[in-house]
């Protein structure tokens, strides 16, 4: 006889109703004969270990993410361009290879960048060793499968880097940063915050230290990437092919350890550092990395985003956003009409009140002997309302008239 129980709580006592159900397909019995019910006690130590056990699987599945990667970059295996091959035939290896994928597309330097959809898409495509005669040559992307976290907890601070990868590797940890500060007597101290690398494509909302602390997670934004040597953003000094320039006063072929000239910024031309953050150029590459970070898009996408919430801000165009270059510290002039009751003949020395006409108007012909032979409008004043002012067929321009009706 099977037997199928349930364990449920009343009050402090555990109890688990067992279903015992019996066969009666040889045996004759009346139709409403129900099951039996009985119950058992169990022991109260066992079930609050395994209910303790069970919350902490729980906690752990719950805040642990799977470790693979999802982003891959397809090469040629002697380090040719892929150009020799078709695009049509890698499109079709890669679909039959792995199915249709989450997006693909061609990088600058030549190479396929993909993105595929859960781990089983990734392993058949990393399977994929040959298109069309070129050995190919699949690797996972140096930095879009990772992501990185910013957390604060006191209870850390004396716990070593490598102790904290190893106890949260479970939960996708792999690399651990202390953030420390100069003391006032120019040593560094550890701090209570720390930078968590995940191998993940998004942080995770919160991590648990000991299974017991439950440590909030946000998202990590880099200051902007500035080259050391001609002062400028998006590059670093080893991929520089400009000249050298200060960083203090941006003069070419100077170093900033030895200025003392008066402070310009190399990307604005204003009054500070080319390293302060309160330049704009800073400011607006810091915005950029905050939008690649947070909407997990490339850096190319994230300043195009930026360019074009700036440009709705201001009322321009996007194209005109994108290639104007604002420089702070130069007054811009430009042209603006404006109505005024002076004009300005050029036959006078002197401005003159400029003549206005109400709506209704009684113009006269133009004689044909006229001197100068161009139309010119002769009006009249409008006379007073008055009850000896001749009657008049009434016209929609009457309708603003001042005494308000028809005369």
């Amino acid at each position: 006889m099977p037997l199928v129980g349930t364990p449920w709580r009343v009050g402090s006592r555990v109890t688990e109703h067992l279903l015992l159900t019996m066969d009666f397909s040889s045996v004759e019995t009346p139709t409403d004969l129900q099951p039996t019910t009985c119950k058992r006690s169990l022991d109260e130590s066992a079930v609050h270990s395994a209910d303790h056990d069970r919350d902490n699987e729980c906690k752990k599945a719950r805040c642990s993410s799977p470790c693979s990667d999802k982003y891959f970059i397809l090469s040629a295996a002697d380090g040719s361009s892929l150009s020799s091959i078709s695009p049509f035939l890698l499109g079709k290896a890669v679909k039959v290879q792995a199915g249709s994928v989450a997006d693909i597309r061609k990088l600058r330097n030549g190479t396929i960048l993909v993105q595929t959809k859960d781990t089983k898409q990734a392993d058949a495509l990393q399977r994929l060793k040959k298109v069309g005669g070129t050995s190919i040559k699949v690797e996972a992307h140096r930095t879009l499968n990772y992501s990185k976290g910013v957390v604060k907890c006191k209870d850390l601070m004396f716990s070593s880097s490598e102790e904290i990868v190893k106890e949260l590797r479970s939960q996708g940890v792999v690399a651990c940063k202390n953030i420390s500060v100069r003391s006032g007597a120019g040593e560094r101290r550890n701090t209570s915050t720390f930078i968590l690398t995940f191998h993940t494509t998004t942080v995770p909302k919160h991590i648990y230290v000991a299974d017991y602390l439950r440590v909030p997670v946000s998202i990590y934004i880099p200051n902007p990437l500035r080259c050391f040597n001609c002062q400028k953003f998006g590059h670093t000094q080893l991929n520089c092919k400009g000249q050298k320039v200060c960083a203090c006063c941006s003069t070419a072929g100077h170093d900033a350890k030895d200025c003392s000239n008066q402070l310009k910024c190399a990307n604005c031309d204003g009054n500070h550092a080319a390293f302060s953050k309160e330049c704009p150029s800073w400011q607006r590459e810091k915005k950029v990395q905050q939008v690649k970070a947070e909407s997990g898009v490339s850096f190319v996408e994230a300043r195009k985003m930026v360019q074009s919430q700036a440009a709705s801000r201001s009322g321009q165009s996007f194209a005109a956003a994108a290639s104007t270059r604002v420089q702070p510290g130069k007054t811009q002039t430009s042209c603006v009409g404006t109505q005024t009751d002076l004009t300005w003949p050029d036959s006078q020395s002197e401005p003159a009140p400029l003549n206005t006409f109400e709506k209704s108007v009684q113009t006269e012909p133009i004689s044909p002997t006229s001197p100068t032979g161009t139309d010119k409008l002769q009006t009249t004043p409008r006379p007073e309302a008055s009850a000896a002012a001749p009657s008049r067929p009434y016209r929609k321009t009457d309708r603003n008239t001042t005494d308000g009706k028809d005369s």
